[in-house]
């Protein structure tokens, strides 16, 4: 339990709670350890669960009729997935995996409905979450429309940055970036490599750090 409250207390969707309140809380959520590669969420599972990532790095994906994966989203501590069951559909098409060692929390739709009725507090960070969340869906079409593929690099790679305080998921290889921008593997390394020759990422052993987020912001034609 009190592993549990460590883990929820450092996530914004409970910022400002009465530790009472949040105990209550998570005493309702259902906690799962996933290893890297493992997965979540299947679109045929029937699934009627919302689950909140409290560590790691999820990856949302989905199939074309060809099979060809399209990564909608890398999602870190705080965010949420499953929520299309709070809509009363537990089909939503996508795949979540495990991206790097992740610790997950779950709860059926009806139970979590329930919880933000009682915490409205939670209820209004839940409605902040999903409209972020939707608003980067958006951002991410816009990106694969009318940006070059070194651009949408740039700009995904600020993103996940930003929603991890500055480090990358660990492990996120080239052919994953190449999946969530819609470019090829090859494509991705050039990019990768024109970005460390100007100093703002550097390239690890499966690691990209960010060095310069000026000039990755440049880079992304952001200012």
């Amino acid at each position: 339990m009190e592993r549990k409250l460590w883990y929820l207390r450092r996530l914004n969707l409970f910022a400002g709670m009465p530790p009472e309140e949040v105990e209550e809380i998570s005493t309702r959520l259902h906690d799962r350890s996933c290893p890297r590669g493992q997965m979540v969420l299947y679109p045929d599972g029937r699934d009627d669960r919302i689950y909140l990532v409290k560590s790691g790095a999820v990856r949302i994906y989905r199939l074309s009729p060809e099979g060809k994966e399209l990564t909608t989203a890398i999602l870190r501590p705080g965010q949420l997935f499953g929520t299309s069951a709070l809509f009363g559909s537990a089909e939503s098409g996508a795949f979540a995996e495990a991206l790097e060692d992740a610790y997950i929390c779950d709860a059926s739709a009806e139970e979590f409905t329930r919880l933000m009725a009682r915490h409205p507090a939670m209820a209004a960070k839940v409605t902040v979450i999903l409209a972020r969340q939707l608003l980067r869906l958006e951002q991410q079409l816009e990106r694969l429309a009318f940006e070059d593929a070194p651009t949408r690099l740039a700009q995904t790679l600020l993103v996940l940055a930003e929603d991890n305080d500055g480090p990358l998921p660990a492990n996120l290889t080239h052919e994953e970036l190449g999946r969530l921008i819609g470019a090829t593997r090859e494509t991705v390394t050039k990019a990768l490599d024109m970005l460390a020759k100007d100093g703002a990422v550097e390239l690890g052993y499966r690691q990209i750090t960010v060095l310069d987020f000026e000039k990755l912001r440049r880079a992304a034609n952001t200012g």
